[in-house]
């Protein structure tokens, strides 16, 4: 939509969207009698439309763009770096001092790799393309899924159907698939396969997370791009064709910045208004990860800048470029490490800021969303848990959530609306708002489940936080190495840019906030506060006979909802995180890998059989946050690794008979020795993945074992290694 000043229209539309909680208004007609609106209308409209901002704010996106398509706007690779520097010589230009906040943050870091043709039906040309440049897919979990000299068979198999497989020798191969393939490429590694390859084929965002497992398998994934893709497929059509795989991509810690701009107030130099935006990005393949998306938003704030140059408000404004948005156990949704660290490094201060507001913008839309909350914690009041640990309130059964926390947030959302309607009014500009702070999205509305930046902020104040988000779009190319600069409708951008400028010129101007916030540490009655988890990961030393830390020890912690972070233990095993909410569960897991062959060495003991001989360690994969700083201590044992693939799915436990009612339960795996039928001395955690149909077990090594598979405590079937020389199995 292209905006041009009109008539003012005289209607207001209201429409019903999925809950009667849910309402997309489309504001217009009459307007605010402060002069402050008005002036705001009126000369941000000419900043961007007349005065060059748009066209500024869309160079800034091209060239953050550019930076992501050849260094990667990725945490912790160069892009990133150097949209860094960027910002701050924007800021300087602009004629602002930015200052820094450091933090570490365990990253992949693809340090590439190649594909060479030993031999093939086309020798000259293979040999003139060798070596071919590949790139790594995002690992699963903390699996870098290293290869080093694989060589092996080429195989073409399409998009993974089970008819692609048809009359080809899969087992032991490399496979190459069209990227577009959705999940079925797991089906090459559950008949054999060393690795896969994707050729880049275009695809939208639900189909290439798909290509990432919550879980630590070993499975090399490959990304070409699709010119040396398709060459790779034509070889294969003409004959045998063998290659050689190297590639190196290991976690790093990286330190990444927040850059903080203070804009003093004119007046309200003490009160503060925080509007933030990431520039780091996530990619399905991380060394290609343009990120014209979310770059949308770190453009904007840059324009803020600019224009707040120009106009000064009378309270005072941080413009906060974060770092580190990306990343934990679900990547593609983020773990707010950045955000995060600002709360934790700017605690003290927190009663002066009077709002903290994100931006995340998306050209597939127009339409803004004003959200109280989005998933990295449990903020509505609605949610009920029943535990044995009395988690939410300390009484099991009740409600999680901040008492009354729709009705802090009426003032604020009503004068967003209301920014709304003075646009509307003035311009004849249709601003289109979501009000959408009462519920969660579904996922069809906004795929996959969100955080927004602002949450830590609210966590530790119970109120204050505000994402101005685009709503009513699935961010189609967002995530994958197609987020490029054609991708993006701008039309779509300017009402938005116009709305964010004008409600944050607005808000510095209003003669009174009252958001007054105070943050605090544990406040368990009402579920929020900014707690903090210390730890430490230890191992049994029988030499020793007692307990010694584990170093470099990756811990993994998931919250309820999609909090998540990746940690790395120090030199004494002790690690920390800041940011999780009282009286939510967390669970932890431990893995010790040789990041040079990808094999996972130690993991999480769930429990031991060697009772009085060893000092009382509690086994506790779940824990309440009922202390501040809670306190933890992880015990990992020496394993090995089952992978089990095609774990039945409710469909086909239905074919042996199990009624409807039945399946409603999680699949449960329990693990027995093979020649006593009883537990072992020591077991790790059987995970599965959110997907359900794959699992990782950890066992003692050498220990021949038996799965039982379970659905609500019907057994479905046993897994023992079973052959026709051995029918019973041999563990």
């Amino acid at each position: 939509m292209t905006v041009k000043k009109g008539r003012s229209l005289a209607f207001l539309c209201v429409f019903v969207l999925l809950s009667m909680f849910s309402l997309i208004l489309v504001v217009s007609g009459g307007y605010s009698e402060t002069c402050v609106q008005q002036f705001a209308s009126n000369t941000i409209y000419d900043y961007l439309f007349s005065k060059g901002g748009f066209d500024r704010f869309k160079g800034h996106v091209e060239y953050l763009t550019h930076l992501g398509i050849n260094y990667s706007l990725v945490a912790g690779y160069e892009g990133n770096y150097l949209a860094a520097q960027f910002i701050s010589e924007e800021m300087e230009r602009i004629g602002f001092n930015s200052s820094f906040e450091e933090f570490t943050v365990y990253v992949p870091i693809d340090h590439g790799a190649k594909i060479t043709i030993l031999s093939s039906p086309k020798a000259n040309a293979s040999s003139q393309r060798n070596p071919i440049k590949a790139y790594s897919i995002w690992p699963n979990l903390v699996q870098n899924s290293p290869v080093n000299g694989l060589s092996a068979p080429l195989v073409y198999c399409g998009k993974g159907e089970w008819e692609d497989f048809d009359g080809k020798d899969v087992n032991g191969s490399i496979v190459l698939l069209d990227f577009d393939c959705s999940w079925k490429w797991k089906n090459a590694f559950q008949i054999g396969a060393k690795a896969v390859i994707f050729i880049g084929y275009e695809t939208i965002r639900p189909n290439a997370l798909e290509k990432i497992l919550d879980i630590p398998l070993y499975m090399p994934r490959f990304y070409v791009v699709r010119e040396d893709g398709e060459f790779l497929k034509e070889l294969c059509s003409k004959g045998k064709v063998i290659l050689r795989l190297d590639s190196s991509i290991k976690f790093e810690g990286k330190k990444l910045k927040n850059i903080k701009v203070e804009i003093e107030g004119r007046r309200l130099k003490d009160e503060y208004i925080v509007v933030a935006a990431h520039y780091d990005i996530f990619s399905v393949v991380p060394r290609i990860a343009p990120g014209a998306t979310d770059n949308l938003g770190v453009a904007s704030l840059i324009e803020l800048a600019r224009f707040l140059k120009l106009n000064p408000p009378d309270r005072s404004v941080i413009l906060l470029f974060l770092s580190g948005h990306y990343g934990g156990a679900y990547p593609y949704i983020g773990g707010l490490y950045g955000a995060r660290y600002f709360v934790e490094n700017n605690f003290g201060m927190m009663s002066n800021i009077r709002l903290f507001m994100s931006v995340d913008l998306d050209a597939g839309s127009n339409i803004i969303g004003i959200y109280s909350y989005g998933m990295n914690y449990v903020h509505s009041p609605h949610v009920v848990v029943s535990t044995e640990l009395g988690v939410g309130g300390g009484q099991p059964g009740a409600p999680i959530g901040i008492p009354n926390f729709d009705m802090r947030f009426n003032w604020i959302t009503h004068k967003l609306v209301d920014y709304a309607r003075t646009l509307q009014g003035w311009l004849g500009v249709e601003i289109a708002v979501d009000d959408v702070r009462f519920r969660a999205i579904p996922v069809y509305w906004e795929y996959p489940p969100f955080v927004l930046d602002s949450e830590p902020f609210t966590e530790a104040c119970g109120q204050g936080g505000i994402g101005l988000r685009t709503t009513n779009t699935i961010r189609a190319y967002h995530g994958t190495p197609f987020d490029t600069m054609d991708s993006i409708n701008f039309s779509n951008v300017e009402t938005q840019i116009l709305y964010v400028l004008s409600s944050v010129y607005n808000l510095g101007n209003e003669d009174n906030l009252p958001i007054y916030n105070f943050p605090t540490r544990f406040n368990r009655g009402e579920s929020y506060g900014f707690s903090r988890v210390e730890g430490k990961v230890i191992s049994w030393d029988i030499r020793k006979y007692s307990y010694t830390p584990v170093v470099n020890a990756f811990v993994v912690i998931k919250g309820m909802m999609k909090f998540s972070a990746i940690l790395k233990t120090d030199q004494s095993g002790r690690f920390c995180v800041e940011g999780v909410q009282p009286g939510l569960l967390y669970e932890f897991s431990v893995f010790v890998l040789d990041e040079e062959n990808g094999k996972i060495l130690y993991s999480l003991e769930m429990d031991s059989r060697f009772g009085a001989s060893r000092p009382e360690v509690t086994y506790h994969k779940t824990r309440a946050i009922d202390a501040e700083p809670l306190y933890v201590e992880l015990p990992v044992f020496e394993c090995a690794s089952i992978y089990l693939y095609d774990l039945p799915t409710e469909r086909s436990a239905a074919l042996v008979g199990l009624q409807q009612q039945q399946l409603s339960g999680a699949l449960t795996c329990s693990l027995n020795e093979f020649s006593t039928h009883t537990q072992p001395l020591m077991f790790g955690e059987i995970l599965t993945s959110s997907t359900g149909t794959e699992s990782i077990v950890f066992i003692p090594p050498n220990t021949p074992v038996e799965l039982i598979l379970k659905l609500r405590g019907h057994v479905l079937g046993l897994y023992v290694n079973a052959s026709e020389t051995s029918p019973y199995g041999f563990g």
